[in-house]
């Protein structure tokens, strides 16, 4: 005789089988996105999508490296330390919520940037500032790293866009000042990886096109749902042969991470 199920019993096992099914959905690599279907709506729907992408939930890591001998900048310090923070937008489209913060050397302990609601917010030293495309371009004192390679990214609608190229998995954006935008404003540029949405390019270049300042991160994977670099490659002053990269030293996700915005993050 077939046993008989009862309704309560049925419907709790299909409740279950699906909460089993949404958390592999979500341990699961995502599917790769259809990039080709990104790009034909234009550089607007490639940013929405990748700042969605690059934090769909809070994530917070540190990333470190002693300067290794002989290095340019071992004058001024021996070390770099810096963390940063991603949270999603606060609605679908705008712009992304990002918060990084030097942990050393000591000199700049504390400075950071931060973007969010298309604002954006500075410190160096004790003093926090809200700023503007043009002031982030101007590298940190001693430090000769442009705060907006972090966020190049979150000021595309002072710019005019465009995608410059694709190399392999990264497509490249290109943001142009626009005329009113006045002499200060530098060409920036944006890298992400079209698999992931994940930035892997952060760039400011002088209107000759001069690289000033340039950051890129390595190797994302996915942790959970989301994709976080293994390392970070930062372009210090001097050359190629200025570069250092610094490694992955911790990172929290999700519910502990506590995202502050405003001006008041930075204190």
């Amino acid at each position: 005789m077939r046993a008989v199920v009862s309704r309560p019993r049925r419907t709790l096992a299909i409740l279950a089988g699906l909460l089993t099914l949404v958390a592999a959905a979500q341990a699961a690599p995502p599917k790769y996105r259809d990039w080709l279907d990104l790009r034909r709506g234009g550089v607007q729907t490639v940013l929405a999508d990748a700042r969605q992408q690059s934090a769909p939930q809070p994530w917070q890591a540190t990333y470190g490296a002693k300067l290794p001998a002989g290095h340019p900048a071992l004058s001024q310090f021996a070390s770099l330390k810096l963390t940063i923070t991603r949270a999603p937008p606060l609605s679908l489209g705008q712009p992304g919520r990002t918060l990084v913060r030097i942990e050393e050397p000591e000199f700049a302990k504390g400075w950071g940037v931060l973007v969010e609601g298309g604002k954006a917010w500075l410190r160096t030293g004790d003093k926090i500032e809200e700023v503007g495309p043009g002031r982030l371009s101007q590298p940190w004192p001693k430090l000769g790293i442009a705060p907006v390679v972090f966020v190049a990214s979150e000021f595309s609608a002072q710019f005019e866009s465009s995608i410059e190229g694709e190399f392999g998995d990264t497509a490249v954006l290109r943001f142009k000042p626009r005329y009113e935008a006045g002499p200060d404003v530098m060409p920036l540029k944006a890298g992400l990886s079209k698999r992931y949405g994940a930035w892997v390019l952060g760039e400011v270049d002088d209107r000759k096109g001069k690289q000033l300042s340039r950051i890129e991160w390595l190797e994302p994977k996915l942790m959970g749902a989301v994709p976080v670099p293994e390392a970070l490659r930062v372009h210090l002053p001097g050359g190629d042969a200025a570069a250092v990269t610094l490694e992955r030293l911790d990172l929290k996700v999700g519910e502990q991470v506590r995202w502050t915005g405003g001006a008041k993050a930075l204190k």
